[in-house]
């Protein structure tokens, strides 16, 4: 089993965010870091506890496991001028300063825009300590532990060595690794809590020990089978991927189930062991066959979501439905004959609770039909109120040290996400002309006009840096340089006397055509992240020349747009899922009424459930994008068993639609609401996972497999009787 934490997994190759980075990260740095805040709550960094603090955490972090650069206040690369020299060092080199030295320093840093709001806060309590990865060839998640173990031994080290300092780590890097661990637990705990839930509801609905025994033993099979095609085939586990074992262990349950009850009840009828077992395949055999078809068509309508993780988890949870039904089928009925099954079973208090239930629902269908009805049309009208986006920080618990680092870092220094351009000069050289220049000037300007923007690193910055220290550090002369030739011999003074390690390649390409302006954001919605890069590209068409026209790029536009992309991909999936679904069920039912009436509570529930997310939530994100298909099997589960009973006791019976209704509430109400039961606790489980995602994904599958049971049983009747209840015979095929 190869697991990851490369969150580039969650995108395709075609993907135009992940071409728009891998084009920017081949001509600049790669984007991999972390970052290390410290804070004085008493005082200043600058004063000679906390400087001291910094330049050993600076020193410390060179040390990181493939660390490319570290910047740092203290070690910004100063420029002043000495005659016609131009001398460029560290701002800090070492803590022994006077006061007024100190204090000194501390006004040169919070006066300069790159390192304000970066890596210095302007009061001057926080400061940071950055930390560039490039990690070698090969597997990312093979080198990740080993940067992230790192960071947590120095940021002990630096808390137990400067106590009165805080310290707080974040970064990308960090993330990635958080999330796998996150992946590991839920593996750890919430399998182990599910199926012992699975267990014990299954053993008190049953009543029988030996048929839930064999359930538990068919739906480990089935989740095995799962992880265990994954691993054959290549799959790499990620986040959701991981979710596909967990979701067969509860979703494989519903065949068992309704062929034991079926079985069961047939004993409690009069019915041998051996006759039992025999009828009950009989009866359930098409059922089971065309639920298990329909859930693996939802799961497998995944591969058109546009996020590989996603398809991986459709399909190893197909694949484990498949193994869980061909089980059903075989080794279900063969340990039916060798275990001991009592005969003479009473019939449950379920079964008489249902067929009670049946004459109210026959008894009063109009209400049902209009309140039902009525109820699920206001909330379904409600779905388009949910915003489309998520945040990213959000995915995590406020309780997980990690994110409560990051949201101190935020809160006293810097923002987490980012947003990127490559802005092109149109030519070798080309950065250096004043027009170019003043472009980026401008350009930062307008951004740091925009509430998302916290900091703008742009190359132009370092120029005017330039032309004030050539010229005496003159305050008047901090503006772009006259002329390119100035320009262009400013920059090489400055690339030559920086030392190794801090150079300007994270900011310009080789042959100084183009520089990388790096837009630090607020902790915001992914929609605002989505709008200020729009905004920003709107701006450069309009006020840059066409050579600097181009697109945003970074980790956070990329899963920003990612839900988004899902929703738009998974609709088209999802309506040629429901379709395929439509045409089973005609063909599985014979029946083109009970076809078409099947419909009704096969799309209800998941935009009911939509619905009432809007109202308790009100934001959908990657998960809810994708749960029409991973709920569309449960759905119609429930739909198929009610329907094909319906129609047997319609067709095999000759019994009118009311009478109908009775037989099928009677035989298969208690699998129906059984299974609803089970997985319902059994996702519940699942939400209760420290990952966002994981938790929308247990809530709303939840949520819609309640929901379609109760139209199952309060709204389908009714339906059948307005349509199919005029002829007392027999429905026609």
């Amino acid at each position: 089993m190869v697991i990851t934490t490369d969150y580039r997994i969650f995108f395709d190759d075609d993907n135009p965010e992940l071409i728009a980075l891998d084009a920017l990260e081949t001509t600049y740095t790669n984007a991999d870091y972390y970052l290390l805040a410290l804070r004085s709550p008493s005082g200043t960094m600058f004063e000679g506890y906390a400087l001291r603090a910094l330049l050993d955490a600076t020193e410390q972090a060179w040390l990181t496991p493939h660390a490319l650069r570290v910047d740092s206040v203290t070690n910004f690369q100063h420029t002043i001028a000495q005659e016609d020299d131009l001398i460029v060092a560290d701002l800090v080199e070492f803590a022994d300063l006077s006061p007024a030295e100190r204090e000194a320093r501390l006004a040169v840093a919070i006066a300069e825009p790159s390192l304000v709001h970066r890596l210095i806060s302007p009061d001057g309590k926080t400061a940071a300590v950055m930390v560039t990865i490039h990690f070698p060839p090969g597997p990312k998640h093979e080198f990740v532990p080993e940067v992230v173990e790192f960071s947590q031994a120095l940021e002990d080290e630096l808390g137990a060595k400067y106590p009165d300092l805080v310290v707080a780590r974040t970064g990308l890097v960090l993330f990635d690794h958080a999330m796998l661990v996150t992946m590991e637990e839920d593996m750890a705990l919430l399998m182990p809590v599910m199926l012992g839930l699975i267990v014990l509801l299954t053993a008190v609905l049953l009543r029988s020990v030996p048929a839930t025994m064999v359930t538990v033993l068919l739906l480990s099979l089935a989740a095995m089978s799962s992880a265990g095609l994954g691993s054959a085939i290549g799959i790499v586990f990620t986040s959701p991927s991981s979710m596909a074992p967990l979701m067969v262990l509860t979703l494989a349950l519903a065949n068992s189930v309704h062929i034991f009850v079926a079985a069961l009840q047939h004993m409690e009828d009069g019915l041998d062991k051996d006759q039992a077992i025999r009828q009950g395949l009989k009866e359930k055999f098409e059922p089971v066959a065309v639920t298990s078809l329909t859930t693996i068509i939802g799961f497998t309508s995944l591969n058109t979501s546009g996020s590989p993780p996603m398809a991986d988890m459709g399909n190893m949870a197909g694949f484990g439905i498949f193994a869980a039904w061909l089980l059903s089928l075989t080794l279900l009925p063969a340990l039916w004959f060798i275990l001991p099954f009592a005969e003479g079973r009473r019939r449950g208090v379920a079964r008489r609770l249902l067929c009670q239930l049946a004459e109210v629902v026959i008894g009063r269908s109009r209400v049902f039909l209009v309140g039902i009805g009525g109820v699920a049309i206001m909330l379904i009208a409600l779905v388009p109120t949910n915003d489309l986006g998520e945040s990213f920080l959000e995915y995590f618990p406020d309780d997980l040290p990690l994110r409560a680092d990051t949201d101190f870092t935020t809160e006293h220094l810097t923002g987490p996400y980012t947003l990127e351009f490559s802005l092109s000069g149109g030519g070798e050289g080309s950065i250096s002309e004043p027009a170019y220049l003043a472009t980026l000037d401008a350009f930062r300007a307008w951004s740091l006009e925009q509430s998302e923007v916290a900091h703008v690193y742009i190359f132009s910055d370092v120029q005017k840096r330039l032309n004030r220290a050539m010229h005496g550090d003159d305050p008047d002369w901090y503006r772009i340089p006259d002329t390119r030739p100035l320009a262009a011999q400013f920059l090489l003074l400055f690339e030559m006397s920086l030392p190794y390690g801090l150079d300007l390649n994270s900011q310009i390409d080789a042959d100084k055509s183009a520089t990388k302006v790096v837009m630090t954001l607020h902790d915001i919605h992914s929609r605002d992240i989505r709008g200020i890069k729009v905004k920003a590209e709107a701006w450069l068409r309009e006020h840059a020349p066409e050579a600097m026209w181009t697109q945003g790029a970074s980790s956070s536009i990329m899963f920003a747009y990612l839900s988004q992309r899902m929703i738009r991909n998974m609709l088209l999936g999802t309506l040629l899922a429901f379709g395929l679904i439509a045409l089973v069920l005609m063909v599985a039912l014979r029946n083109l009424k009970l076809g078409v009436l099947s419909l009704v509570p096969n799309l209800f529930p998941a935009a009911v459930t939509l619905g009432i997310w809007a109202m308790l939530v009100g934001e959908i994100g990657m998960i809810a994008s994708v749960i029409t298909s991973i709920t569309m099997g449960l759905i119609v589960d429930d739909t198929v068993h009610f329907l094909s009973t319906y129609r047997r006791a319609r067709r095999e019976l000759a019994l009118s639609a009311e009478d109908s209704i009775r037989h099928t509430f009677e035989h298969v109400g208690t699998a129906l609401s059984s299974t609803t039961i089970i997985l319902a606790a059994g996702f519940a489980v699942l939400a209760s996972s420290s990952f966002s995602p994981n938790q929308q994904l247990g809530t709303l599958s939840a949520i819609t497999i309640l929901v379609a049971v109760v139209l199952d049983f309060f709204l389908l009747p009714p339906l059948l009787m307005l349509l199919d209840g005029g002829d007392t015979r027999k429905a026609p095929d």
